[in-house]
């Protein structure tokens, strides 16, 4: 009897062993699961479902995607950071991440996925409404400064991506102003128009297109193609560069062999002429990095979004 239960701890052993390597050979052989942590519809949801029909041919299996939301992102990304780090759950990630990681307490960190690939990257810019006094950021500027902190920016989360972005054009532009949350571009835009903020910040795709309001900056390192005519922040002497991005990740402990799999896969299907044409059309700001490329960009975004909250917490 004793023979046999060594027998049977030595196979118990050895199938700890065996297992993970038969499963990332034989790796995918089912549907994959991708959380989209906002809500259907929206940019991300868009941008994440069309990007994964184009990669199931280079997969090889079909992707399920569910939305998964609250906590301006935080309840998705905690579900996947506890998710089974087999290759077969995935996640979206926005710029929000890092937002939700820097806090005092966050409920995860970044270094608890391993990113897969950047799908687009877009630029917040500054917006009023279309017949504004303001025609030119300059003259926003001089009526900011004289405003005596009165000037109302509509932005989205307190201490969001476009909070922060405000922050710092307070504290380089030397002006102050009242921020005021609102849920999604759409609701930011109607505030400019219905004259009861007098600018907002939103995503270039947000600000496109439309002939009821002015853009007068876009915070991108250079102008974004759907707004051709609007000077960088950079280009009106002003040194800030602010936006967003969207892109894929995983459970941190998803094996290698996996990771660089899904890595190879997704950069060929994004490198489709397919998608890009779709993604043009979609307005989807197609802008790739690597899996390794957006590691070292997290990382290095990471103490600048930690410092601005900082900085907001003061006030």
């Amino acid at each position: 009897m004793k023979k046999v239960v060594n027998i049977l701890l030595a196979l118990c052993l050895l199938l700890t062993f065996v297992v993970p390597a038969m499963s990332a050979d034989d790796y995918p052989d089912k549907s994959i699961y991708c959380m989209v942590p906002w809500g259907a519809g929206g940019g991300t949801d868009t941008t994440i479902r069309g990007f994964l029909k184009a990669a199931e041919p280079y997969v090889g299996v079909d992707f399920n995607v569910a939305n998964v939301t609250g906590g301006g992102g935080a309840v998705g990304w905690t579900e996947l950071a506890h998710s089974r780090a087999d290759g077969y759950t995935i996640g979206a990630v926005t710029y929000d991440i890092l937002t939700h990681s820097a806090k005092a307490h966050p409920p995860f960190a970044i270094d608890d996925f391993v990113s897969l690939i950047g799908i687009s990257q877009y630029p917040l810019v500054l917006v009023v409404k279309a017949d504004a006094p303001w025609q030119t950021f300059d003259q926003f500027l001089s009526y900011a400064k004289e405003s005596n902190g009165n000037l109302k920016m509509a932005i989205g989360a307190i201490a969001g991506s476009q909070h922060q972005l405000l922050n710092t054009m307070t504290s380089k532009l030397s002006f102050k102003a009242k921020p005021v949350p609102f849920k999604g571009g759409a609701a930011m835009i109607a505030a400019v128009l219905g004259d009861t903020i007098e600018a907002a910040l939103v995503t270039s795709d947000e600000a496109k297109n439309r002939p009821d309001i002015k853009v007068l900056a876009q915070f991108g390192k250079k102008r974004h193609p759907d707004l051709a005519d609007v000077p960088t922040a950079m280009e009106l002497g002003v040194d800030i560069v602010h936006g967003s991005f969207r892109g894929l990740i995983a459970p941190k402990d998803t094996p290698k062999e996996i990771v660089a799999f899904l890595r190879d896969k997704f950069n060929q299907a994004w490198h489709d002429q397919k998608f890009l044409d779709w993604a043009n059309k979609a307005g989807t700001s197609p802008n790739y990095m690597s899996g390794e490329e957006l590691d070292e960009f997290l990382k290095a975004m990471f103490p600048n979004v930690k410092a601005a909250l900082q900085q907001i917490n003061k006030k």
